[in-house]
């Protein structure tokens, strides 16, 4: 029997309402916060740039999205932010100063053992603060009788408008947006392709930052499946920023829920107590990240919390977390990221933080953690180098599997069943020539215990190319 939800299961107590009415209240204060500062102009240190997201290359297998074969995290190794590149940021400079960005055509590809994969990218802009983006990916499966995948990773209409020292970004269409604080990874939403349909939106200010998501995950099999998310970033000081953000995924409608869904700032997790809402049929994901730059080092975390207040010995709601810290010093980078199992799932099927079997959050999905180490130089004026390890633990534990009682839920609680490990290096290249940006990545390592098989070991191994062409 499987368990359903654990905050309808018993009766709130006046602490645990005391618990959802303050953090309520928060998120509440702090949004009225972000439109108050819309209407007064600050100077301060500015927020980082809006950037349209480039395709990541496509899993089009579930089977993939297992750490095995060593796949390579959605961030480039040399980038700060999810894909940006020369490209990106000469459109954005041309489109402050009102001229017409220009045109930017992506490739990217990937090999791993007997898969091979390529996306083509386009942005199109027809008109000033105004882009078109399509993404096409083809997908090779050797070892599974040759099978050839070609689908639509992309295909979205941006358009931004400003007043001020304000920008409100407004997207639709089939796509991914990634959320979140790390640098190569992120608890909170990956922003890889394939993307999925959703209406999204952002305002952005001196010292704010804004954005919300709507988000359909419906498939054959379930039709109805909704996604919402908002997250809020402020600058506290020049060197402190903060953020906060929730999630919610449903499998029913619930009155009032476009309500929710459109207007700005609403705490998702109050949806809960709507009269009509069944509590059995959502799943509400709490994060809060933060960022600390000391000038000679800089300190950056994340935590995401599933069934909020976890962990807090305030109810009876499971441990059932993501934990991200990293840190960075001149050319060093270094990064921790943590899941329990189950920490994106849910006793619900259908409100499950999860596309067709592959996680929205953290690549990993569940059940595991990953430690990475980089160091990167400048070789030339255009050139960079960047060179480090990994280690990777991974236990049997998938992002949509759920537990039929308490006493599995404990058993299985962290690196659950065999556990594969997995120690490599990584290499890259960057190279800025003129207007084009070159890029190529290498994994390699070897696997123990690989796909959770006791005493068998595997090399690994993963490359990708990347060029971004803007014309």
């Amino acid at each position: 029997m499987v368990l359903q939800r654990h905050v309808k299961a018993a009766p709130m107590t006046s602490v645990q309402r005391c618990v959802v009415w303050a953090f309520s209240g928060l998120v509440a204060a702090a949004s009225i916060l972000a439109v108050s500062l819309a209407g007064s102009p600050m100077v301060l240190a500015a927020p980082e740039p809006v950037l349209w997201q480039e395709p990541a290359v496509s899993q089009a297998s579930a089977d993939l999205q297992e750490p095995s074969g060593v796949l390579l995290p959605p961030a480039s190794l040399l980038s700060l932010t999810v894909s940006e590149t020369v490209a990106n940021r000469d459109a954005l400079r041309q489109k402050d100063s009102g001229r017409e960005a220009p045109h930017i055509l992506t490739f990217d590809g990937v090999w791993e053992r007997n898969h091979a994969g390529a996306n083509v990218g386009l942005a199109i802009n027809p008109w000033p603060r105004t882009t078109l983006k399509v993404a096409v990916g083809f997908d090779g499966f050797l070892g599974k009788g040759e099978r050839f995948d070609a689908s639509v990773l992309q295909a979205s209409w941006q358009r931004r408008f400003h007043w001020g020292g304000h920008e409100l970004e407004l997207e639709i269409g089939k796509t991914a947006r990634r959320l979140g604080r790390g640098r190569i990874d992120t608890l909170l939403m990956s922003g890889e392709l394939p993307g999925f349909p959703q209406i999204a939106y952002s305002v952005q200010g001196p010292r704010y930052r804004y954005e919300k998501l709507i988000g359909d995950l419906g498939t054959a099999d379930r039709p109805y499946k909704r996604l919402t998310a908002h997250r809020l970033t402020y600058e506290l000081t020049p060197a402190l920023s903060v953020g906060l953000a929730e999630i919610a995924v449903r499998s029913e409608p619930f009155p009032g829920d476009v309500f929710y869904d459109v207007l700005p700032g609403l705490p998702l997790y109050l949806s809960k107590y709507v009269p009509g809402a069944d509590s059995a049929s959502d799943n509400h994901l709490i994060y809060v990240d933060a960022e600390y730059d000391a000038g000679d080092w800089l300190g950056y975390g994340e935590v995401i919390f599933n069934e909020f207040p976890a962990g807090l010995w305030l109810t009876n709601n499971p441990p059932l977390f993501g934990v991200l810290l990293g840190f960075e010093m001149g050319p060093w980078l270094a990064e921790y990221s943590m899941l329990t199992n189950y920490a994106y799932s849910n006793g619900d099927p259908g409100s499950r933080y999860s596309h067709e079997g592959r996680s929205l959050g953290h690549w990993m999905g569940a059940d595991g953690d990953a430690l990475e180490v980089r160091w990167t130089q400048g070789l030339a004026p255009n050139w960079q180098l960047a060179v480090g390890g990994f280690h990777w633990r991974k236990g049997e534990g998938k992002v949509d599997d759920w537990y039929a009682s308490r006493d599995e839920r404990e058993e299985n609680a962290f690196l659950s069943g065999v556990v594969e490990r997995t120690i490599g290096a990584v290499g890259a290249v960057k190279a800025d020539l003129d207007r084009l940006e070159l890029t190529a990545e290498v994994r390699a390592g070897v696997a123990q215990n690989y796909r959770h098989q006791e005493g068998k070991s595997e090399y690994v191994f993963a490359a990708k190319v990347g060029i971004s062409y803007p014309f």
